[in-house]
């Protein structure tokens, strides 16, 4: 090709990559627009309860405010056992774990009840729920990381502005909500996971000046040792019990306080104790399975007695109870008002001590209070069933009131019966409705997303979009968008005019008016199925396994267990090229198009291809048990639980060991087509430094073994030198890339493949270091897989129709490893250690930052190895052909991207009320628009490179 064809190549190939670009971020867009719209921020309109909020009459009944609805108990303890899991404390197993809180239990000194917490269970939505009876919202837990004070009503609001005292020691989330609200506090960082004994050591030094001291009124306390141990050794530890022991002795310390109170206090005190979530079998937690939402509420006081199942709701006393049902009781017990916002209903087993007339009061006052929050959100709430029992206990409890005693015989018991009931169905109606989607955003991020689809699965890129076009259908969607708001009086963002909504309104119409002109000026693609199921090449299995996974997210069980589903569509992938290769290697004409003359170093060579799919065959059977993961099965026995056994310490130092000089190795291979001899032995010693940080720390923090004493360290000295030789390396990489495209010394192509293999090697130490001990080896398997699948590629090189079926297969891998690493659709498989990797302070944003890098490092690397694949192969071909083919790989893979997102939200959208929408499918929403986040910003990142390198060679050109 001439220096002017290839420049006019470069100008056609960098207006297809612009429009590329602008659809990748138009993609990412139409996202962030779809969450917003389906994750809603709450709006509070400052309302807060005040005496004034108590009711006066019961009908047109006036009652004694004063002497219904007043303190019943004097101090409140609530000890908050962070991922204290229901079975800790029940049956045998609680006796053993807590033998002193089971005997208050057992003595009638304690009520024990069943807690459930609601989806998703992580620490600070659940701190909203139990302080301000409210459902928090869904993308709270988006928010964990960075906890913001609580704009809403609540009970310790509630608690200050009547003057009460309020004490705190433990979780410093508390301290981010509730700023300025406690007397005295000290936080203690939850970061920091593998500290088991310290973070709760700090909140019980405090615990015996407090217990002494009389000023106070609420103290809370939350210990985070026992999450802690969940995170990094699972329930199952041997450090559970003990810990459990620990937090029992603390129990039997602020009761024996409690004797001492009791005898000069006219009220009995109270100490709650409570899990703000359970945990997984595997330690997480995030999810919806039964051991992360069961937690034990247990109230220890003399409110607890023999006659806690007689009175006037005995029959209903053992049931279970919500979070958000703390708040009222509370209220109630503390003769404090129900936060406004409180959704929550008082519980029936700490009632009966105080006397009927007190107890229909409360039941009233927090029934009253719901059906106002119920009138004013639910249509038509008249005719609830729910509403009209309210409506019916309210008269009876007025004739109750003016009743003579001998009539009242037997109505009391059945009036609170149908407060209760009302308060349950209201309340479960309101947690269900409180939700307000915005559909338009809905619809409008949807329709963007299959434009973008329909876009990429033209023949052929537009070269232009006409402007004049684009400006009438601008101004087309723009009254439409008016005329359709103002008509609607909707109240979605995209009818809200304000100086930060209408940037993106306007953008949705651009969006939409110029996808509109591409999709005119394209053709759209003719699918010939001849080509696309020729069995030799393994088409028919990736186009059918891409249909059948989009048609997967249909089901809810799909979506839990969605690892089986790759399980085996890799499986048969797998078998079908191993077919093919045995073909080509034991009949005479050969059906793989390069295999057709069968010379002595093609049969060498497919012998080594044979036997290295052959071993990713096996390899597949050893990882698909290394970490169960899914639903139903993941509480199965696997490898990794084998290895993290303290028992077989030695095996997992082996695996680690072993694990990281694969890593060092694969890291050499890769750069060693890109440096000289002695370049290559300085950048070897620095990856061989770089996997003994990574081993010091895991042995640092007690994973691993080693064979003399390691000093004393918290690793994170170790974890800083691992930063500072990554620092190095990525210096010298660029450094030499900048160099060379100044002296001009090699072709762009070998400039950008030394830099991009750099990257790729910092990669693959920052997955070593981020990784569990055991999954290290996983990033060894997936090198080895990417090899495999570059090699048969190798062989189809020769025809440019295959280019997909390398980046497929590539996305395959990515996403089969993936699942190996043990995460899955739910919140809880998130390794939240891998977070906290090496730090000192909490900083929400380098949190966020490596919890995506360890989640997603299967996905990123596969399209890393891709790319590296695509170089080494385009070394003899050229260098236009590479950017060619890199363009085609990013084209592929925006549609493989784009379009699963594209059919799971119309279905999110359709679903949005359906039974499972938060536990199921809402999690599976935020997995699938990180991972095309990540992936974007990856393909928009290599396209920025791959300009400047670009940029290099029409300066080449040009000389």
């Amino acid at each position: 090709m001439t220096s002017k064809g290839i420049q006019n190549f470069l100008s056609g190939q960098a207006m297809h990559s612009y429009i590329l670009n602008y659809l990748i971020i138009q993609g990412m867009c139409s996202i962030i627009l779809f969450l917003y719209g389906f994750f809603p921020m709450k709006k509070y309109d400052g309302t807060v309860a005040t005496v004034g909020s108590l009711p006066e009459t019961v009908a047109n009944i006036r009652v004694n405010v004063d002497e219904l609805y007043k303190p019943s108990v004097g101090r409140v303890v609530i000890m908050v056992i962070d991922a204290l899991r229901w079975d800790f404390v029940e049956g045998a197993e609680g006796q053993l774990n807590m033998p002193y809180t089971a005997s208050l239990v057992a003595g009638k000194k304690a009520c024990l009840l069943t807690g459930k917490a609601r989806p998703p269970t992580v620490t600070m939505p659940r701190i909203k729920a139990m302080t301000t009876g409210t459902i928090p919202s869904f993308v709270d837990v988006a928010l964990n990381l960075g906890s913001s004070k609580i704009l809403e009503d609540n009970l310790l609001l509630q608690a200050v502005q009547h003057d009460m005292k309020l004490i705190f020691y433990g979780d410093e989330t508390w301290l981010k909500l509730f700023p300025d609200v406690f007397t005295r506090s000290e936080g203690t960082t939850s970061f920091y996971v593998t500290d088991f004994t310290e973070v709760d050591d700090n909140v019980t030094r405090h615990l015996a000046a407090e217990l002494n001291t009389e000023d106070w009124r609420l103290m809370i306390l939350h210990y985070l040792g026992l999450d802690h141990i969940g995170h990094v050794e699972g329930p199952y530890s041997p450090l559970v019990r003990p810990k459990l022991q620990q937090m029992d002795h603390i129990v039997k310390r602020i009761h024996h306080s409690f004797l001492t109170w009791d005898k000069h206090f006219s009220v009995p005190s109270v100490l709650v104790v409570c899990g703000d979530h359970g945990m997984k079998n595997s330690g997480s937690h995030g999810g919806a399975s039964l051991e992360e939402v069961l937690v034990p509420l247990i109230v220890i006081s003399n409110i607890c007695s023999e006659e806690m199942t007689s009175g006037l709701l005995g029959d209903v006393l053992t049931g279970s109870v919500l979070q958000i049902d703390l708040v009222p009781t509370l209220s109630m017990l503390l003769g404090l008002p129900v936060p406004a916002t409180s959704i929550g209903k008082i519980i029936p087993a700490l009632l009966h001590s105080i006397p009927v007339p007190q107890q229909l009061y409360a039941l009233h006052y927090n029934c009253k209070q719901v059906a106002t929050q119920f009138e004013n959100n639910i249509a038509n709430s008249a005719a609830h069933a729910s509403y009209l029992q309210y409506t019916e206990a309210v008269k009876l409890h007025a004739s109750w009131l003016t009743s003579s005693n001998s009539s009242k015989f037997g109505l009391d018991e059945r009036i609170a019966k149908l407060y209760m009931s009302a308060l349950t169905g209201m309340s479960s109606e309101l947690a269900d409705s409180l939700i307000r989607f915005d559909v338009p955003s809905l619809v409008i991020a949807s329709g963007i997303l299959w434009q973008i689809v329909l876009i990429l699965a033209m023949e052929r890129m537009p070269h232009a979009v006409p402007v004049m076009l684009t400006f009438f259908m601008n101004l087309l969607f723009l009254s439409l968008s008016v005329l359709w708001c103002s008509c609607s009086q909707s109240t979605s963002v995209l009818c809200s005019y304000s100086l930060t909504t209408v940037p993106v309104i306007l953008s949705v119409i651009i969006f939409v008016s110029v996808n509109m002109s591409l999709f005119l000026k394209g053709t759209l693609r003719s699918i010939k199925f001849s080509q696309i199921l020729r069995p030799d090449q393994g088409q028919a299995v990736f186009v059918l396994g891409t249909i059948l996974h989009c048609v997967s997210l249909l089901s809810s069980s799909f979506i839990e267990e969605e690892h089986q589903v790759w399980y085996f569509l890799w499986l048969t992938f797998a078998v079908t090229i191993l077919f093919e290769l045995c073909s080509a290697l034991f009949s005479k004409q050969s059906s793989v198009p390069v295999m057709k003359t069968h010379t002595s170093d093609e049969k060498h060579k497919l012998d080594w291809v044979l036997w290295c799919w052959l071993g990713l065959l096996f390899l597949h059977r050893i990882l698909r048990k290394w970490n169960q993961t899914g639903d139903k099965w993941a509480s199965l026995p696997d490898v990794g639980d084998w290895l993290v056994q303290q028992e077989h310490r030695a095996h997992l130092s082996v695996v680690l060991l072993f694990g990281l000089i694969a890593v060092c190795c694969c890291c050499l291979y890769i750069r060693a087509q890109y440096q000289g001899k002695y370049i290559w032995l300085i950048e070897g010693a620095l990856y061989i430094t770089a996997v003994v940080c990574v081993y010091c720390y895991r042995s640092a923090i007690g994973n691993v073994d080693t064979p003399y004493a390691y000093p004393h360290s918290r690793g994170v000295k170790e974890v800083n030198i691992f930063w500072v030789i990554l620092t190095l390396l990525l210096t010298k990489g660029i450094g030499e890339t900048l160099y060379e495209m100044k002296v001009q010394r090699y072709s762009s192509l070998c400039i950008f493949g030394c830099l991009l293999s750099t990257l790729t090697c910092c990669w693959l130490l920052i997955c070593a270091l981020l990784h569990r001990s055991h999954n290290v080896i996983l990033i060894v398997a997936q090198v080895f897989m990417s090899k495999c699948v570059g090699t048969i590629y190798a062989c189809y090189r020769s025809h440019t129709a295959n280019m997909w079926w390398l980046v497929i297969a590539h996305v395959w891998i990515g996403t089969v490893v993936y699942f190996y690493q043990g995460n899955s659709n739910s919140l809880a498989s998130i390794d939240i250690a891998s977070g906290y990797v090496g730090q000192i302070e909490y900083n929400p944003i380098v949190v966020g930052i490596l919890l995506i890098i360890n989640t997603y490092s299967a996905p990123v690397l596969s399209y890393l190895l891709l790319v590296i694949n695509l170089i080494s192969q385009s070394q003899e071909e050229g260098t236009d052909r590479f950017w060619e083919q890199l363009y085609s790989v990013h084209h592929c893979l925006a549609v493989l991207r784009q379009l699963p997102v594209a059919v799971y939200v119309v279905l999110m959208t359709v679903l949005r009320y359906h039974l499972f929408v938060w536990t199921v499918f809402s999690p599976k929403l935020l997995y699938e628009a990180m991972h095309t986040l990540v992936i974007s910003l990856l393909m928009l990142l290599t396209n920025c490179l791959a300009s400047a390198v670009v940029k290099d060679i029409k300066v080449e050109m040009r000389s």
